[in-house]
């Protein structure tokens, strides 16, 4: 077929190669281009795969008459609005009524002038051209009654909308095409500010439930190990069974039922590990060696770990403010080690050390809970069921086989009590966490080292009546300051931010 630029397309139908031929020059000198075909058989072939602006058809054919054609032109909706000139040598008013009830849009004889041909082509091919226009004015139309549909049911998405093509159209239509995008895109930014609001105002909740509970933790755990009557690895046994219970309950109640997959406990098991029973038996073994004070400072290295195992994962783009960080974080360290007369001079640098582990863990617990496949669809309690499933796994293995397991009726009451509490405290701060993670990203979530440091020392200074000297001031302001040089380059903005530019934008729609 060959087609010109923006010239209408016609196919001549005859059997007869002379008629085929006459028919085609006389539509090329009004500027149709022409494809033919010796029978409606070959006929309806082209018709199906290409596309044509007006139809030539002669009735007498074989294998398939003009008729015949007719009739399947009909029965296929996308081809029953193309027109159709039937030119024949039948002379029979029959023929012709039958043809126009057919769908022909007119009946001329084979001898017919140039003249009424080129009068009856043109009507026709303008009729079509009204035609297609109609129809896609029609289809424009429903894809606008659709978009203002899914603007009302709250499906704001401007790419959801399908009013690109639309909104090309230079008539009114195109114009409330336009309209109803812009709309949607205002409407759509909008929404998605508040959500980032709501997720803000959700993730800085967390954030101070994670920092006022999980804060307690350093400062009960020198009380809970100062009782003395059990060692590190039965009580973090302990914790970890009743915080598996109390996240076990939540669950019951909300009706959730944990599914084992064998991706599932493998999680359990690795996760289990780093951010249950092993910082746990570190936490408590370090505790009765180092202050509470230093405990919670030593905690807050969590967010510059977790930069610095997601960097050498290349999971995040390290940056020169970033490494800065990390050697703020590492002078903080070292102040501590060595800026307190509270242990001799070599053991309080190994134990601060050691408790650095906490936070090592803790930070492989963020980068694993992050990267947790989310195509189970698992909520995040069922994630945090199976994270102390598998703390409870490692600490009640550990301790039957060392012979450490804590007896409830041989064991100190405030004991029992102080670790039932770290238990629920660990699920509250957990299950905090696991939401945190999941929604705001691992190296966000991290961040609650802030206000748990912050939180931690004032516990600490109130149930320890402990002092900070003014060297562990320099490493508190150390750690604050390098987790703040360790933070994301992309974040969620602050609720101030959000609101200006909120009211920026709104200016700006108002003046246009």
């Amino acid at each position: 077929m060959s087609i010109g630029q923006g010239a209408p397309v016609a196919l001549v139908v005859d059997d007869d190669a002379f008629s085929r031929k006459k028919l085609s020059a006389a539509l090329k000198s009004l500027n149709v281009n022409c494809d033919l075909a010796e029978n409606g058989v070959v006929a309806l072939e082209k018709l199906k795969s290409g596309s044509f602006d007006l139809i030539l058809l002669d009735i007498l054919m074989p294998e398939k008459d003009g008729f015949d054609v007719l009739e399947d032109l009909q029965s296929d909706d996308t081809l029953r609005d193309i027109p159709v000139l039937v030119i024949s040598s039948l002379e029979e008013t029959e023929e012709t009524v039958r043809a126009l009830e057919l769908g022909a849009v007119d009946f001329l004889p084979k001898n017919v002038e140039h003249a009424i041909l080129k009068a009856r082509v043109l009507s026709s091919l303008e009729k079509k051209r009204l035609r297609d226009q109609e129809i896609a004015y029609l289809r424009d139309v429903e894809l606008l009654t659709c978009a203002a549909k899914n603007l009302q049911s709250g499906q704001t998405s401007p790419s959801g909308l399908n009013l690109a093509s639309v909104a090309n159209r230079r008539d009114p239509l195109g114009n409330l095409a336009r309209v109803f995008s812009e709309l949607a895109i205002v409407v759509h930014d909008r929404e998605t500010r508040a959500r980032q609001r709501f997720n803000l105002l959700q993730g800085t909740f967390l954030l101070l439930v994670m920092g006022l509970t999980w804060g307690l933790v350093p400062a009960l755990s020198k009380l809970m190990v100062g009782s003395g009557g059990s060692t590190p690895i039965g009580l973090a046994a302990w914790v970890a069974i009743v915080s598996l219970l109390c996240v076990g309950f939540v669950m019951s109640v909300r009706g959730i039922r944990p599914r084992f997959t064998k991706n599932a406990m493998r999680f359990a098991l690795v996760a289990g590990l780093f951010a249950g029973v092993l910082p746990q038996v570190v936490l408590f073994w370090v505790s009765s060696h180092v202050p509470g004070i230093i405990l919670s400072i030593t905690l807050a290295l969590e967010s510059m770990i977790v930069f610095a195992i997601a960097a050498t994962l290349r999971m995040e783009s390290a940056s020169l403010s970033r490494f800065g960080g990390l050697m703020v974080g590492l002078c903080a360290v070292i102040i501590i080690m060595f800026s307190t007369k509270e242990a001799d001079s070599i053991g309080l640098p190994l134990w601060v050390l050691a408790g650095v582990l906490v936070p090592f863990c803790y930070a492989v617990e963020s980068i694993l809970v992050a990267s947790m496949p989310t195509d189970e669809g698992r909520p995040p309690i069922e994630l945090l069921f199976l994270l102390m499933l598998g703390s409870t796994i490692w600490g009640w293995s550990a301790a039957v086989l060392t012979g450490s397991a804590l007896v409830p009726w041989h064991t100190a009451p405030e004991v029992l009590i102080l670790a039932a509490s770290i238990g629920v405290i660990s699920a509250v701060s957990n299950g905090s966490f696991v939401v945190l993670i999941r929604k705001m990203g691992s190296v966000f979530a991290s961040q609650y080292a802030y206000v748990v440091t912050i939180m931690g020392v004032g516990w600490s200074i109130l149930l320890l009546a402990e002092r900070p000297t003014p060297w562990i001031m320099v490493a508190l302001a150390c750690v604050l300051l390098g987790m703040l040089m360790v933070r994301p380059k992309e974040e969620p903005v602050s609720l101030a931010e959000i609101l200006s530019d909120d009211n920026r934008r709104e200016a700006n729609v108002s003046r246009h």
